[in-house]
């Protein structure tokens, strides 16, 4: 028997100001799983992400879709910002962005508890999740600043996951990080996902990344899933070949001229 997916998504379409950056995309999560969606930089990958929690801007973004279940539960458009947090969480790509320059990081973390989750011991919730995302706590009463790449993005987990979300999308969560720190931050994702049992949604256009913590991958292009399947099955028997371009791409390939592998750019999009 097939578990309830926890997040299905049909016919998803985006429009900015009368142009179409989504079309008409599905998207399963199976609980438990990881999935990623892999793209070149502006193939619509964080539209998509934004979509879910409904956090691209109302005056200029359009936004539709047929279908939109929850563990098998039917959601509305007006329902979306009650996901936030709770039943689905998201890890932005810039820390520095999103975190509160002049407030400490024990109080950030803190207010998310204290929005999603009002019957918890608040102090304790945040040792508990500086404590699972690593972090010293020592370094509670640190400023965004005061940390490194490397710990500012385990704070935005830390946020992330304060109330035990069923899915965690994260969009580039290791772009700006060094090799190190990066390979850290998969091991914890991987850590938290093993431990918890949260549904992992990655965004990313490495496919290193997306090959070291997924099971599913969709592949992205001028905003359509141009395939999807098992890691596996795409990166064994891709079916497109931009697919086909992006795996020799990131094999460092040559092409007969002894120059590295590219595909042409489309001058519609």
């Amino acid at each position: 028997m097939q578990s309830t997916p926890v997040l299905h998504l049909k016919d998803l379409s985006v429009a900015f100001r009368g142009v179409r950056v989504v079309k008409g995309v599905t998207l399963t999560v199976p609980p438990g799983e990881a999935v990623g969606i892999i793209g070149e930089t502006g193939s619509g990958k964080s539209t998509v992400a934004r979509s879910i929690l409904g956090l691209l801007p109302e005056e200029t973004a359009e936004i539709g879709f047929s279908e939109y279940q929850v563990e098998g539960k039917p959601i509305s458009r007006s329902a979306i910002p009650s996901l936030r947090g709770g039943k689905i969480a998201m890890i932005f790509q810039d820390p520095l962005s999103y975190l509160n320059p002049i407030m400490r990081i024990d109080k950030q973390i803190a207010e998310s508890v204290q929005l999603h989750g009002k019957d918890e011991n608040v102090d304790r919730r945040v040792s508990e999740l500086l404590d699972l995302v690593r972090l010293p706590v020592s370094r509670k009463s640190s400023y965004p600043h005061e940390l490194s790449g490397g710990m500012r993005q385990r704070v935005l987990i830390a946020i992330a996951i304060a109330c035990r979300p069923r899915l965690l999308i994260a969009d580039e969560p290791t772009t700006a990080l060094d090799v190190t720190t990066q390979a850290k931050v998969l091991d914890l994702l991987r850590d938290i996902r093993a431990a918890f049992g949260t549904s992992l949604l990655l965004i990313s256009h490495d496919l290193g990344v997306i090959s070291a913590l997924c099971e599913k991958i969709y592949v992205m292009r001028h905003g359509e899933f141009l395939e999807s399947g098992s890691i596996d099955t795409v990166f064994g028997n891709p079916q497109s070949t931009y697919t086909s371009t992006l795996l020799e791409a990131d094999r460092l390939l040559l092409d007969e001229n002894g120059r590295f592998k590219t595909f042409e750019g489309d001058q519609t999009w």
